[in-house]
């Protein structure tokens, strides 16, 4: 174990004592700084930065970008470095878009986060980061099972299916993992 990397870290990694202590800083004054109000403009211009870095990341796939952006066929990497990466920032952004989507009542901002939402996807999905499709699967999962629930019949009735839904699907998947596991072939 090299003391040094281990205290400053990697540039390309991110790791290291003193960068976690400073996003465990950047999170703390985020927490005491930023009124409630002001969360949701964040959240709104994240958006709009992971639409422009998915369109830079689509250009360069497509090699339609100037020399700044190469492509990285068949994996894209956008201006994030790599495709593993973008593929990360990417599904956690996604999440994010769907309660911004169901909360909102202006048509235009809706058509914003249904397009945002799109392009993301799409872009996730040039990455080919496995590790990326899991995380989104388990957030969506996740977020079908704990999103309150508004207080119209039919719309309580459907996240409910899809709760079960999930929730079958997540103790499938962990019942072939321990099968594939402990059961010799």
């Amino acid at each position: 174990i090299d003391p040094y990397v281990s205290f400053w870290g990697n540039p390309e990694r991110g790791e290291g004592f003193v960068n976690l202590i400073f996003y465990g800083l950047f999170a703390l004054t985020a927490f005491l700084l930023i009124k409630k109000e002001d969360w949701k403009k964040i959240w709104i211009f994240s958006l709009g930065l992971a639409t422009v870095i998915s369109i830079l990341s689509i250009f360069a796939f497509y090699e339609f970008s100037y020399p700044l952006l190469v492509g990285f066929n068949p994996r894209t990497g956008s201006t994030v470095g790599n495709a593993i990466p973008l593929g990360i920032y990417l599904s956690m952004l996604l999440i994010v878009a769907i309660p911004l989507f169901l909360s909102e009542k202006k048509a235009v901002k809706k058509i914003f986060y249904v397009l945002a939402f799109l392009l993301m996807l799409f872009t996730l999905f040039l990455t080919g980061s496995r590790g990326a499709y899991v995380g989104f699967l388990a957030a969506v999962f996740y977020f079908l099972i704990f999103y309150p629930v508004v207080n119209t019949n039919n719309f309580r009735k459907f996240i409910r299916a899809l709760r079960v839904v999930a929730l079958t699907l997540i103790l499938a998947v962990i019942a072939t993992v321990l099968y594939a596991t402990y059961v010799p072939d």
